[in-house]
């Protein structure tokens, strides 16, 4: 089913929201919608500050897809209350940033999940909880997330051997927490299926064939499973990934090889500037980026030079010093390795 919203007002859009939230995980606990498709819903968004729709579509009572496209004028909050059974949610962000509240238990302290353009959040729960979602100004906010549990989640776990889900949920199962979650990079590899996913959900699916359905399962599928293989072949044997405090502090290490590449810190000062071990490092640039921290400095190092050489403004040898080659001859080779031609070529073209 496919509702649009259009309101004069954006400070009623919350309320609107909630329902619509509310009313999707009512029906996601109760599992009668997991029969056929035409239970699925599309909200459609249209008011003077935020545009966009969010989307729904229950396979299974274990399966589920979620969208959301919106962008916000204007900063935009809202708050959803909830009784969840155990869940495992993988959540992709491909576009903009946004900020989870999720608050539990009397005191209902509310803890804070950052969500960044390009990250998966592997999220367990299980509870009575609210869920507060922040989107700054001027954002726009597109995310797919799926729902897998049951016979799903063992088989896509049991073939990539991965086993961070069931930790995760075994952490919530014995109440340790009513949240578990962590966090990783979206491969690139994975970005047109979650694209064409994103690109097909605004109408909801409400008049699916089967087809369709068989669509979305197999898609869907694959998305969690690939991801998870993805994982666990930037830490074999391991099946650990990182956590969202872990991955905050690679990322700020990747920020300070930006920064600094002209004089970059060494990996023991890198590590200690950040609050981690070296050993912690390397995994951790190894799982988020796919390459060891070196390369990674030579990559931006890279990048930076091509772009002052485009711009025309430097000559080799002054784009060479900017990012930290003092030997114009090695810069040249490592140049010409990258891109396949030589900087010298790249300026006067």
């Amino acid at each position: 089913m496919k509702h649009a919203i259009c309101l004069k007002e954006d400070a009623l859009l919350p309320e609107v929201l909630q329902q619509f939230m509310s009313e999707t995980i009512t029906k996601m606990k109760s599992g009668k919608e997991g029969e056929n498709l035409p239970g699925s819903e599309s909200l459609e968004i249209k008011t003077p500050g935020i545009q966009g729709f969010v989307s729904r579509i229950t396979l299974s009572p274990d399966f589920s897809l979620f969208f959301t496209d919106m962008f916000s004028r204007d900063p935009f909050f809202f708050k959803v209350e909830a009784e969840l059974p155990l869940t495992m949610e993988f959540t992709f962000n491909l576009q903009g940033f946004s900020q989870t509240m999720i608050g539990s238990g009397n005191s209902r302290k509310q803890k804070e999940y950052p969500r960044y353009q390009g990250q998966c959040d592997l999220t367990a729960a299980k509870g009575d909880m609210d869920f507060s979602i922040d989107i700054p100004a001027g954002e726009r906010v597109r995310a797919v997330e799926i729902q897998c549990n049951g016979e799903n989640l063992d088989a896509i776990c049991s073939a990539t051997g991965v086993t961070q889900p069931f930790r995760l949920m075994d952490k919530v199962e014995r109440g340790n927490a009513p949240v578990a979650s962590c966090v990783g990079l979206i491969p690139s590899s994975l970005r047109e299926a979650l694209e064409t996913l994103l690109g097909k959900s605004p109408g909801g699916f409400s008049t699916a064939s089967r087809e369709d359905v068989l669509f979305l399962e197999e898609t869907g599928l694959d998305i969690c499973r690939d991801f998870l293989f993805f994982m666990s072949s930037r830490l074999p044997g391991s099946g650990v990934l990182l956590s969202a405090r872990e991955m905050e502090k690679i990322r700020e290490a990747h920020a300070l090889l930006e920064e600094r590449m002209a004089d970059p810190p060494g990996l023991i000062e890198l590590a200690r500037m950040v609050g981690l071990n070296d050993y912690k490092l390397k995994r951790g640039f190894r799982q988020a980026y796919g390459t060891t921290v070196h390369k990674a400095l030579t990559e931006l190092r890279l990048n930076r030079a091509r772009h002052l050489l485009m711009e025309g403004n430097q000559s080799v040898s002054q784009s060479a010093l900017a990012v930290g080659y003092s030997n114009i001859g090695d810069f040249g080779q490592t140049f010409k390795r990258h891109f396949g031609c030589l900087p010298s070529q790249l300026r006067s073209a």
